[in-house]
């Protein structure tokens, strides 16, 4: 018997053809209940196993909770695909990631599908591994309530810039309170619409605070960090942006100098904004910021799902 693991995100070529039989053995902590679905293949479930053969065309297979519109909290699906040999040596067993289910309403675990004649395994890709703070985690949870996903398709990640108002306004108008949600809701948001891409951190003062960030936890960080309040006013303009880049701007308004900013904008704060046509933003009311730091998942779901399709520019 031959073993193999497959890591979030990879394609692995069988080498064998379509006409290959194979079964997944699926388990979720907790002995939660599940069902499954999967097209272009037959296919027959028997508990934890669920029997592959005759794949026709890409066969996905969606894992989705059983007798609920979404998986509980702290729910994890452990997966293995068996492909069935002659003899039980000649098996070959692909373990696949621990994927985080908790709160979605469908999950789709893994792609089989036919290239140059042999069948391969796609793995989902999920963004699970990105380190988070507990505040950004709640939030991109709150993306899993409100429209049942925490990744996007390749094609709809960009890479992203924060922008933070670093000037002496925002100590007037923006609370300590208001400024760590909007980083920690920054961060979870970041953490999903920029999955695999660059994230860039400019303040009003500088343009590229760092110009590749480690990931998005290091939005919160530099919350945390107390940036001093003191600038007058903004010494950078969208010349500074990278024209190809989603902006996410922390401020009290959304400032000129960036108004013309080609890419797509979206604008958190803590009053009311000035904004132009093409911009969009999310207001941080003290009911929003209170959810944000309980980590209320139900009460920013709607704030969560408003960005994220702001920055995967969905209608």
């Amino acid at each position: 018997m031959q073993s193999i693991t497959l890591r979030p995100g990879q394609t692995f070529d069988t080498g064998l053809p379509r006409d290959l039989r194979g079964f997944f053995t699926i388990s979720l902590t907790g002995g939660h209940g599940f069902s499954t679905h999967v097209d272009a293949c037959t296919h027959k479930r028997s508990g934890s196993k669920l029997m592959i053969r005759d794949i026709t065309g890409p066969a996905t297979v969606n894992l989705a909770p059983s007798g609920a519109s979404n998986f509980p909290a702290n729910v994890i699906a452990y997966v293995h695909f068996t492909i069935i040999g002659r003899t039980r040596d000649d098996d070959i067993v692909m373990q696949l990631p621990a994927f985080d289910v908790s709160n979605l309403s469908t999950f789709p675990v893994a792609t089989l599908l036919e290239r140059n004649g042999t069948i391969h395994i796609q793995v989902a890709d999920q963004s699970v591994d990105e380190p988070l703070s507990p505040l950004a985690t709640g939030v991109r949870s709150a993306l899993r309530t409100s429209i049942g996903v925490d990744s996007l398709p390749q094609n709809a990640r960009t890479d992203v810039t924060v922008v933070f108002d670093v000037s002496a306004s925002m100590r007037c108008t923006t609370s300590d309170d208001a400024l760590a949600a909007m980083a920690a809701f920054a961060a979870g948001i970041t953490s999903v619409a920029a999955q695999g891409k660059r994230i860039t951190i400019a303040t009003s003062s500088h343009p590229a605070v760092y110009r590749k960030a480690p990931g998005p936890d290091a939005i919160t960080t530099f919350v945390e960090k107390h940036p001093g309040y003191t600038s007058a006013g903004w010494d950078i303009d969208h010349h500074d942006i990278d024209p190809h880049d989603a902006m996410v701007v922390i401020s009290d308004d959304m400032p000129a100098t960036l108004v013309q900013h080609p890419g797509t904008i979206h604008l958190l704060t803590a009053t009311p904004p000035t904004l132009p046509h093409s911009a969009t933003h999310t207001l941080f009311s003290e009911e929003l910021t209170q959810a944000v730091l309980s980590g209320d998942i139900s009460r920013m779901a709607h704030a969560a799902e408003n960005m994220i399709n702001a920055l995967a520019r969905k209608d």
